[in-house]
């Protein structure tokens, strides 16, 4: 899940703020309750991030009255503990909560604290602990907390409410620490116990949660639902939805599987519950164990901030990605299926077995985003996900050699830095490392560690030590200090490979020479001095089998088996980068072609990265292209490599003075693959990766080239679209029409907010959403940005909408003048700040950014989330300018 951060504060009733003066008791005392005077003076404030010990939940018990139809929920709140130590002072969670009683139950007594509220240690914004005072101290033993208050419904976080076909529903996102906007809590992800949830709807609406529905109650106007007590979960994963809701059953399986999503929309959810059954099937096989929990309901959610949830039993999911059918396009199908085994593996890594704090986020989004591809690969045949590593891997060692990167494993002392735990250090980065240790000790005996590791550590929550301990065991190499050394800190190693070739082929029979060794120099790609444990597999030749080491104290000499050609990273499992002696890059790039595909798009990537170091000149990489984009080649994954590279070079090297020449270059690399694809033929059946290659290429030749011609003959597909969705080419049909809004077609025309409004389908408001976003005219970009800041454009499609116009670069400058005019107002609607203090890095221009950085840094301390991507956006910003002052090659 991508981390969503908003920023509503916490009311309590009669409560102010630590700045607003003494703190002053809220409760009515209930009948035959003990009220037990609390001292005066102020609550102390947080002094760490976790909460005391002293107070540890056993048990929650929600009662929860939810309207959509109205602005506000109430809520009825036990919470089972156990007081561990004797303390007068109970911590927990609390944000934007009025609460109205809350009371103590223990020994037999009922007594009744004061309540205060005080912010988080390290927090940015409102206060989000609740204090409950005692004039005595609460004995050793079992207690019971209970709570009354309500709430606003949230912002996309907590419990919140979306609109769609104008109707009102309320849904749920948790993570990472929004239960306490939901209900008073222990939201920290260490707390696993059982949730017992009522809720008390509309007559006319129903309700879904994690567990199965219990019993069913009608009570005049409103229907009283009660819930199964769910498995031992994390405060986190608590998921409840309520509104005018349908659902459809799936097929067979270990457990009951629905798709759930508002009424009229179930009936699209066919091919999504076929992937789960497929997914749920291919993920039990592997962990050897049932689905973890009773049932699994897979909701489509109208506005949402993530792709999707993994709650237990009741897995979100933004709607475009769920709400599709055979003529969906592929990409959003294939990323469907992704997703979906994504979200599914949480079920296992995370939900089962989950991390003890957010230092350890990792655990889960790291095993997630490797097990997907597997997964996908053993579900869906000829899916070939796991070859698509190598690009996905890139993302993360791009960002790992900025002066911004963070370790995998941060250090997460203060509130705000909960909400920035994620990101591509702990989904991407921490998904390579897997994967590179899964290459490296083979995969049988790394499926048998992963399978020790969640059978010992089912219902519990642990640390990386749990993980290492196994990996070790099973392995008996040093898996845990390798693992360590790229996962507590950032940046990445560069391998510096010298061949060398023994002349003297005689030698002895009791000792014959070496054909050739290797030497193998890991230094800091960032120059920091940091040292790794490297595990190096070297192809030499066309062997299938590597030569493997491991560099250990910065240097490492390997005796190969031939004097040929030496690829540095086998199947590109290894993360780290690699530079070749003069000879030997010679003689790889003799024999590039026979390199698996995986290694022919690393070479490529590798090539790059070394550019992104300033350690190799750009024209070399110009070269490469060629090679790599040659006509013979028809892998998608290296011509996928090939048009990164180009987007990369395009925004860090192209202006208006070289634009041509670039546009010259990319139609030389990219139109003999547009020939080879061709154009869709009615009636004839195409496989998806052929479908999803073809737009590809055709967005890249018009986004980088301004091809003419690829324009031309997509505007018969974007008319077409434009009278009818369904009618069009399901993979062209979004392409043409935002080239069409970008050409001056049909679309830029046609394209209003009436239009956007009207979409049917949820794939289709999002072509429509790029489509208005990509048009040239500043005042079109602006008026698709008011669509946002007025809540016309889902807070859910910022990413569509953003992505759209940053594209290209006439409109960086109008989406930055615009942000800056309006932030508090797109913030608002958005948030989470970091979505906006990221974009910095779309911008190439010293005074740009200059101008950005004294806009943001006085507001950075007030704002929850923002500073990463700040940090990022401002790093990789520099970079460009870098790279642009170093030098713009000639593409040619």
């Amino acid at each position: 899940m991508r981390r969503t951060g908003l920023f509503l504060s916490l009311a309590l009733v009669g409560c102010p703020s630590q700045s607003e003066g003494p703190d002053v008791p809220t409760n009515t005392t209930p009948s035959g309750a003990a009220t037990v005077e609390a001292p005066a003076g102020s609550v102390p404030e947080a002094t760490a991030v976790e909460l005391p010990t002293d107070v540890v939940p056993r048990a929650y018990r929600l009662d929860l009255h939810v309207d959509p139809r109205t602005t506000r929920f109430r809520g009825h709140v036990e919470i089972d503990v156990q007081v561990v130590a004797p303390t007068s002072m109970v911590v927990l969670h609390a944000r934007d909560l009025s609460i109205e009683k809350a009371t103590i139950e223990t020994g037999g007594r009922t007594l009744v604290p004061t309540t205060a509220s005080r912010r988080a240690f390290g927090g940015r914004e409102e206060p989000e602990e609740l204090v409950l005072r005692l004039g005595e101290k609460l004995p050793v033993g079992p207690a019971t907390l209970r709570f009354d208050y309500d709430a606003p419904f949230a912002n996309l976080n907590g419990i919140y409410r979306a609109e769609s076909d104008n109707r009102w529903f309320a849904f749920t996102q948790m993570e990472p620490t929004d239960a306490r906007r939901a209900f008073p809590s222990f939201d920290e992800p260490r707390y696993k116990t059982p949730f017992e949830l009522t809720l008390t709807v509309p007559k006319g609406m129903t309700a879904f949660a994690n567990a199965k529905e219990a019993s069913r109650k009608e009570q005049g106007e409103e229907t009283r639902i009660t819930f199964s007590p769910t498995e031992a979960i994390p405060t986190y994963l608590v998921a409840l939805a309520v509104g005018d809701l349908e659902t459809k059953a799936g097929g067979a399986a270990s457990v009951p599987i629905r798709f759930v999503a508002p009424r009229g929309r179930a009936a699209l959810g066919g091919t999504t519950l076929d992937a789960t059954e497929k997914t749920l099937k291919a993920l039990e096989n592997y962990f050897q164990r049932p689905h973890p929990f009773p049932k699994l309901d897979i909701a489509s959610v109208p506005n949402f901030g993530p792709g999707a949830m993994e709650n237990a039993g009741f897995v979100t999911f933004r709607e475009e990605l769920v709400v599709l059918d055979d003529r969906s396009p592929a990409t959003l199908r294939r990323r469907m299926q992704l997703i979906m085994a994504h979200e599914l593996a949480h079920q296992w890594f995370g939900n089962l077995v989950t991390m003890r704090w957010w230092d350890d986020l990792w655990l889960n989004e790291g095993f997630a985003t490797w097990m997907a591809p597997k997964t996908c690969d053993a579900a869906f045949p000829a899916f070939g996900s796991e070859a698509e590593r190598v690009l996905d891997r890139t993302y993360a060692m791009n960002a790992d050699i900025l002066p911004s990167a963070r370790a995998v494993r941060p250090k997460v002392e203060l509130s705000d830095q909960i909400r920035e735990a994620g990101g591509w250090s702990a989904y991407q980065k921490g998904a390579s490392v897997l994967a590179m240790l899964e290459s490296w000790i083979g995969e049988e005996t790394f499926r048998k560690a992963i399978l020790d590791y969640v059978n010992e550590n089912a219902h519990k929550s642990i640390t990386s030590p749990a993980l290492f301990a196994a990996l070790d065991r099973a392995a008996n190499k040093p898996v845990s200090k390798v693992a360590s050394s790229f996962l507590d800190q950032p940046s990445l190693p560069v391998v510096k490979v010298t061949v060398t070739c023994n002349a003297d082929s005689k030698g002895s029979k009791a000792a014959p020479p070496a054909a050739a060794t290797a030497k193998l120099e890991a230094t800091d790609a960032t120059g920091g001095g940091r040292t790794w444990t490297i595990p190096v597999c070297l192809r030499v030749g066309n062997s299938a089998k590597p030569t493997c080491t491991v560099i250990e104290s910065g240097s490492a000499t390997v005796v190969l088996p031939a004097c040929d050609a030496v690829f540095p990273n086998f199947e590109e499992a290894g993360y780290f980068r690699y530079e070749l002696d003069d000879a030997s890059q010679k003689r790889l790039a003799a024999v590039f072609d026979k390199l698996d595909e995986r290694e022919r798009a690393g070479f490529l990537l590798n090539a790059w990265a070394l550019v992104l170091l300033g350690r190799a000149e750009p024209a070399s990489v110009v070269d490469l292209l060629k090679t790599a984009s040659r006509k013979g080649e028809t892998s998608r994954i290296v011509l996928e490599a090939v048009v990164n590279v180009l987007y990369d070079m395009d925004r860090f090297y192209v202006d208006d003075k070289n634009a041509q020449e670039f546009a010259a270059f990319v139609t030389s690399l990219l139109a003999p693959h547009r020939k080879r694809l061709g154009m869709p033929k009615a009636g004839v059946a195409e496989p998806d990766v052929l479908r999803i290659h073809r737009a590809s290429v055709l967005g890249a030749l018009f986004d980088l080239a301004s091809d003419a011609a690829v324009a031309k003959d997509l505007e018969p597909i974007a008319r077409v679209y434009l009278s009818d969705p369904a009618k069009a080419d399901p993979d062209l049909g979004p392409l043409a029409v935002r080239v069409s809004a970008r050409a001056g077609g049909a679309a830029q025309k046609e394209l209003d907010e009436k239009r956007l409004v009207a979409a049917k389908t949820p794939d289709e408001r999002v072509a429509l959403v790029a489509a208005i976003a990509s048009r040239r005219d500043p005042k079109d970009l602006a008026q698709a940005l008011d669509l946002f800041a007025n809540g016309t454009i889902r807070a859910g499609d910022w990413r569509h909408l953003r992505n759209a116009i940053l594209r290209y670069r006439d409109g960086r400058d109008v989406f930055h003048a615009y942000l800056m005019g309006h932030f508090d107002q797109l913030n608002k609607q958005l948030g989470y700040a970091g979505a906006l203090t990221s974009t910095i890095g779309a911008t190439c221009n010293v005074e740009q950014v200059g101008k950005l950085t004294t806009y943001f840094e006085p507001k950075l301390s007030s704002l929850e989330g923002a500073q990463r991507g700040f940090d990022e956006g401002v790093a990789e910003a520099k970079r460009c300018i870098f790279l642009r002052n170093k030098g713009i090659p000639k593409f040619r």
